[in-house]
């Protein structure tokens, strides 16, 4: 075995240039003499690039050949991989699959787990909107694929209505209970933002049949209670010129305002019988509803 390596040696140092060969056993012998010998082929590679640099012809030409030089560097790289793949293929083939435990599965998903938590972490907001993106183009074709339609999104922009329900249900916990509170909140909200959530803002109150049936009930109510109270008006001034009727005639003002009374709740509850169901957690009570309008 000793005597194979040593004649490997042997016609290494044949074959090797006759400097690379001094170089070397210049290296193993003496350390001192190769290290003055590396600074001084040093200083000559110093001189020799600037006055390369100086050359822009020279320049030129080198570059040229280290282009050439690179492109068939990577040739051969790419070359090496294919074989290196086709090997891989082919061993991959014959080899047969080793059976894994529980224990070992879990262990590799734990791994894999943990990796792709820390590449998320470190992945950029436009990486993280580009992937986002991707997914949904991905989904949405999947789905069209499968001959089924996309469901359009519901009023406003959200998913569901227990969505609109979770977040109405947040933004209600902070705004004040007292109704002016509460109508002078809800008019700086819309005042005071962009032109773009203002008029997104009108275009759902004009477009929802909810609030309009609301503002006709509104309209219906207020002009009832005028009209009644200029009746009342009326007959107040001409029973003031009238003489003094008997006890049943004088009752008739305390009817008169049980009477409006009940109107007026039954103009109120009007608002919710008119074909207009509001679930439990969106009711206003009617006195912060017209609160609201009138601001």
């Amino acid at each position: 075995m000793a005597t194979s390596t040593k004649h490997d040696f042997m016609a290494e140092e044949k074959s090797m240039d006759p400097t690379t060969l001094y170089r070397r056993n210049m290296k193993i012998s003496n350390k001192k003499k190769y290290n003055q010998y590396l600074e001084k082929q040093r200083d000559r590679s110093k001189v020799y690039r600037q006055n390369i640099k100086n050359d822009t012809q020279k320049m030129v030409q080198l570059r040229e050949k280290a282009k050439i030089r690179q492109q068939k560097f990577r040739k051969r790289q790419r070359e090496a991989a294919k074989t290196q793949v086709q090997t891989t293929t082919c061993t991959s083939v014959l080899k047969e699959s080793k059976p894994r435990t529980r224990a070992e599965l879990g262990s590799l998903r734990e791994k894999r787990r943990e990796s792709k938590k820390k590449y998320r972490k470190n992945m950029s907001s436009h990486k993280k909107a580009w992937v986002r993106k991707k997914d949904k183009e991905r989904k949405q074709n999947k789905v069209l694929s499968n001959g089924s339609e996309i469901t359009p999104q519901p009023e406003g922009g959200f998913r569901s209505k227990k969505t609109l329900y979770n977040v109405t249900w947040k933004a209600r916990k902070v705004l004040p209970s007292n109704p002016q509170k509460y109508a002078c909140v809800v008019k700086n909200l819309v005042q005071n933002t962009t032109p773009k959530k203002r008029q997104a803002v009108e275009d759902l109150m004009k477009i929802s049949p909810k609030v309009q049936k609301c503002d006709i009930d509104l309209m219906e109510i207020s002009q009832c209670e005028e009209s009644k109270e200029l009746q009342e008006n009326m007959k107040g001034t001409h029973v003031q010129h009238q003489p003094v009727a008997s006890s049943s005639q004088q009752e008739s003002p305390v009817v008169n305002e049980s009477q409006k009374e009940e109107s007026k709740t039954k103009g109120v509850k009007s608002i919710h019988s008119h074909g207009v169901t509001y679930p439990k957690w969106n009711r206003v009570s009617p006195r912060t509803e017209s609160l609201a309008r009138n601001f």
